[in-house]
């Protein structure tokens, strides 16, 4: 009788927990990687009530979210994990928050098989393109993050073909020139520095640990001495001294996620304009002779920002609204807001200060705005999700990289001629940022020259 009653009462506590497990629904395991596909599985089909749980077996540092808003994680550092129940069905579109453009996967909760096989997201193949058969001008050497390669590559302006790769760990995402043209600065977006290239012999020099996920870098044309960088990882820019890498000072932002920031350029100011790549979005302007620091709304998903070449008026890339605000600097206020299509990312001012190139990456497009009337004029296919702008120093000529396609878009402003430069080491090379060596003078004028005879500021 007793070993009954013991067998009866196992038998109920084997159906309690099975009942409750089934209850509870499974936990799906997904893995978090730093090199394509990023995600494994990257689609994965659940049922209502399931649990999904991202594991960070990468080096780097990632932040889970759905794009619907059902949920956001924080940071996770190596070796954590996330979870999340589903109790809703339906598809969701999930992103790595910091890197929201390639590092993409989807959930599908109590769905059909005809959705299932349908929806499922497929990581885009790059289109192959031939080299092209015209030229360029001289003196704008063109350095590429090739970010998916872990390399740096340097385009000939003369001959449009790529003449040097060189390699940088840690998926290189932005890349900025010092004042005198003597180095490169190039972040490592899933790693915790920056490292620093010899621009003539084009030799990695050293490496600079400065915070987790390390976005984009530009020296303070104000004091070329020091150099700022974006910690995206956290909520704090950082500045540093150029030479010895020392980092002198960090600067709180009032939101986290610090991505494509900006300076007002030499004698304009002195104004650092940094976005925020968290759902809220906005762009924070801090006063680097007060420190004071004015937080203006702007759009969902802030990444970069551009700056005429007077200081004041900036553009604001939103990637999720799909819109470019336009700033007034000086009075920290949005003046309007500008449709340009979803994924919107680099938009820096051209060197003449009348058009901004914006790359699109839902539309494959680099979409011209007029700066005088703050309108789209125009816009003109690039390749799989855009990304990047530079300009040659003059203004003839914009590049755009493509996140998505092994080349880089060139355009001549004005005619709005377009040519695609293959880059090396295809597929997936994985084009970020760029900048030419004469990129510095967009924030850093060079001096007017001074004819025979005369003095700078005076008469003959």
């Amino acid at each position: 009788m007793v070993h009954r009653r013991v067998l009866v009462t196992w038998l109920s506590l084997w159906v309690f927990l099975g009942g409750w497990a089934w209850a509870q629904g499974q936990v799906h395991k997904v893995s978090i990687n730093d090199k394509r596909p990023w995600f494994t599985p990257n689609n994965l089909r659940v049922n209502v009530g399931d649990t999904v749980e991202w594991s960070n077996v990468s080096a780097g540092w990632h932040r889970m979210a759905d794009v619907g808003g059902a949920f956001l994680s924080k940071t996770l550092a190596p070796g954590e994990t996330f979870r999340f129940t589903f109790t809703k069905p339906g598809v969701y579109d999930v992103r790595c928050l910091t890197h929201p453009v390639y590092m993409r996967m989807k959930v599908f909760v109590g769905v059909d098989d005809a959705t299932w096989q349908k929806e499922q997201y497929r990581i885009p193949t790059p289109t192959k393109v031939p080299p092209p058969n015209v030229k360029g001008d001289s003196g704008d050497e063109v350095w590429v993050c090739a970010q998916f390669s872990d390399t740096v590559q340097v385009i000939d302006p003369v001959s449009n073909r790529v003449r040097q790769v060189i390699r940088v760990e840690g998926d290189p995402h932005n890349i900025w020139p010092s004042e005198d043209g003597k180095y490169m600065y190039v972040t490592s977006w899933h790693k915790d520095f920056v490292t620093v290239i010899d621009a003539q012999s084009k030799r990695v020099l050293r490496s600079l640990k400065v915070g987790p996920n390390c976005a984009h870098v530009m020296y303070d044309p104000n004091d070329p001495n020091v150099v700022f960088a974006t910690i995206q990882g956290s909520d704090y820019i950082v500045k540093f001294d150029r030479e010895a890498g020392k980092v002198l000072k960090t600067y709180k932002m009032p939101r986290e996620a610090p991505h494509g920031f900006w300076f007002t350029p030499k004698g304009k100011g002195h104004y650092v304009l940094v976005p925020h790549t968290i759902p809220a979005g906005g762009v924070t302007i801090l006063n680097l002779d007060t420190d004071k620091m004015t937080l203006v709304e702007t759009g969902v998903l802030s990444v970069a920002v551009g700056i005429t070449p007077d200081g004041k008026k900036a553009y604001v890339a939103n990637a999720l609204s799909g819109t470019v605000s336009v700033v007034d600097v000086l009075n920290a206020k949005k003046i309007k807001d500008i449709q340009v299509g979803p994924g919107v990312i680099q938009l820096p001012v051209d060197p003449t200060g009348r058009y901004v190139v914006a790359a699109v990456g839902g539309t494959g497009e680099a979409v011209i705005i007029d700066t005088a009337k703050d309108e789209v004029i125009r816009r003109i296919p690039s390749g799989q999700s855009p990304h990047g702008v530079a300009y040659s120093h003059n203004g003839k000529y914009a590049w755009v990289t493509n996140e998505f396609d092994d080349h880089v878009t060139r355009i001549t402003m004005g005619t709005w001629e377009a040519v695609k430069i293959p880059l090396l080491r295809a597929p997936y090379t994985g084009g970020n940022g760029l900048t030419s060596l004469t990129a510095r003078f967009m924030i850093s004028p060079p001096a007017p020259k001074v004819a025979l005879g005369e003095r700078s500021g005076g008469t003959p």
